[in-house]
């Protein structure tokens, strides 16, 4: 993973730091994970473990480590420098860079076919992005998350806006458009990206053209999920009558629910408890959450690819 150059006019020292940057940069040694012992990684290298520990005393400088008595160095979460000061620097690096290719006798379609290349094998070397959605109850969380994942064909997790401390690693959240401000200021480094979410159900329809004295029966797997997902359908579709809501953290009577309603409308976390109860002549529908069509490009143009 890290190699050491002893012909090359950098020291040792530069050579480290440089690559050990980078490592952390690119997530190959990711947010609180422990870095090899100073000595380990000089007896790997064959360089004295005075030189590695001072190569990791210079990130911890530069924010990059955290250092603990007993526990060795780990990886900070990273604060990236301002635009004009990463452009400013970028480009010292790369003048320098390219008058050495150029002092090499490369030619300038050489040197392009060169970064070529290597552009390529650094995007071979990404890490798996950290997605998250994120909602005020983890219910919709999960909602969010679902059509998420069949957009963007990555792993999303879902989280609760007051368990969204715990995920400073997170690389982009994705909240609906009322949480994005909360979202920002709990993972200021993350990029978060507002949604325009939409409850959908082949069963609205139903429940809009329901009675006044007919019943409602809402399905959630979190009691956090009940009140707000039936706000939530109240709104959509007009319904006035009665809403007899069951969440199976606390579960509650099923035989007794079930033989008081006349649409069941559930949560895809609790299906697999709602399903068997389910009467022939009982209408009934799952609920599930659509992004609207410039959300999907928004997400689509703003994350990058594998």
């Amino acid at each position: 993973m890290i190699t050491i150059d002893r012909t090359a006019s950098r020291s040792v020292h530069d050579q480290l730091v440089d690559q050990l940057r980078y490592l952390i940069s690119s997530g190959q040694y990711r947010v609180g994970e422990r870095l090899p012992s100073t000595r380990a990684l000089g007896d790997q290298l064959g360089v004295s473990f005075h030189t590695v520990r001072k190569a990791y005393q210079t990130l911890e400088q530069a924010g990059l480590l955290a250092v603990q008595q007993g526990s060795g160095f780990t990886v900070l979460a990273p604060r990236p420098l301002a635009k004009d000061a990463r452009m400013e620097q970028g480009a010292t690096v790369m003048q320098g860079a390219l008058r050495s290719l150029v002092g090499l006798g490369l030619t300038p379609v050489e040197i392009d076919l060169l970064y070529q290349e290597q552009a390529e094998t650094l995007q071979d070397q990404t890490y798996e992005l950290k997605l998250i959605a994120t909602a005020p109850y983890l219910e919709l969380a999960r909602l969010c998350a679902a059509p998420l994942h069949q957009a963007l064909q990555r792993p999303v997790d879902a989280v609760s806006l007051d368990q969204l401390d715990a995920h400073q690693d997170a690389d982009y959240v994705f909240a609906p458009l009322a949480d994005v401000r909360r979202a920002m200021q709990q993972v200021p480094r993350a990029d978060v990206l507002g949604l325009q979410v939409q409850l959908v159900s082949p069963g609205l329809e139903r429940i809009a053209r329901m009675l006044d004295h007919e019943t409602l029966g809402m399905f959630t797997h979190d009691a956090a999920s009940l009140a707000p997902l039936t706000q939530a359908v109240r709104s959509l579709t007009g319904f006035p009558g009665q809403v007899l809501g069951l969440s199976f953290d606390h579960r509650g009577s099923l035989e007794t629910v079930f033989r008081q309603i006349d649409v069941a409308l559930y949560t895809p976390s609790c299906a697999r408890h709602v399903r068997p109860h389910l009467r022939a002549d009982l209408a009934h529908a799952e609920l599930s959450v659509t992004l609207s069509d410039s959300t999907r490009t928004m997400i689509r143009q703003r994350v990058p690819d594998r």
